[in-house]
């Protein structure tokens, strides 16, 4: 690991940011819903908690953190348990008015209000260690507070103003398939962007990178070792975990 830069320990990422992950960044999985986005991103997560840095993990469909955790052992040998000092998880939480401690590594959180990511981040410096990495910030569904009617454009001046300030690392997912055009207007406001789809000709999940800030990639579309039948068991297990309600929520906020 190089001053500006993490090399990346999975062999797929590794084989695609030749240079590895400049630190700090953006960088943003873009692509249709149930696309594998978050399995590719965590691929990120794993290797910076194994390199020591300190991760508030925010994915916004899943209130509880067993799918994040489950697919981070089971795609990266990566168990949660032992990085206790270095995660904090982060539950979506509409009904409450700011950010709010649960306990040692969770939180809970009203995403939709800008303001509170800033709370977030605090509040997880605080509660994590602090290492050379720094923290780095990972969400997904990032769609969902979007729909706001009240809370949406400002959330999108929000995201733009944490990408160019680029005081810590920024690992998201955004969904192609609700709101494309902002979903695509955060790809592009991030320093690093990736195309993740599932071809059904070719019958696996495919990615390419769509730009990166500096440092050699892997320009082609590859293929990651994921096949349908895993996909398939994947969705599923996170159906189990995923909330659908919120959106009418927010809708009303």
């Amino acid at each position: 690991m190089s001053k500006n830069r993490m090399k990346l320990s999975d062999a797929l990422l590794k084989n695609i940011l030749l240079e590895g992950l400049p630190i700090p960044s953006s960088t943003v999985f873009t692509g249709p819903a149930g696309s594998g986005k978050p399995i590719i991103a965590l691929a990120i997560i794993s290797t910076w908690l194994k390199n020591g840095g300190s991760v508030v993990a925010a994915p916004l469909q899943f209130p509880n953190q067993e799918f994040i955790s489950g697919i981070l052992k089971d795609f990266y040998g990566t168990e949660i348990q032992n990085y206790e000092q270095n995660f904090v998880y982060v539950q979506f939480d509409t009904t409450v008015d700011s950010v709010e401690t649960v306990n040692q590594n969770q939180m809970k959180a009203n995403l939709v209000k800008p303001e509170n990511w800033d709370r977030m981040i605090a509040e997880a410096k605080k509660m994590t260690k602090k290492s050379d990495l720094g923290l780095m910030l990972f969400s997904t569904a990032l769609n969902l507070p979007l729909f706001s009617p009240t809370y949406g454009d400002r959330l999108m001046d929000k995201i733009q103003q944490m990408f160019d300030a680029r005081e810590m690392t920024y690992v998201f997912c955004v969904s192609t398939s609700m709101l494309k055009k902002k979903a695509v207007e955060v790809g592009e406001m991030a320093d690093n962007q990736i195309e993740v789809w599932f071809s059904e000709r070719a019958n696996n999940l495919l990615l390419k990178v769509k730009k990166m800030k500096d440092g050699a990639y892997l320009k082609d579309e590859i293929k990651a070792p994921f096949t349908q039948a895993i996909l398939e068991e994947t969705e599923k297990i996170s159906k189990k975990y995923k909330v659908t309600e919120v959106l009418q929520r927010i809708k009303r906020i």
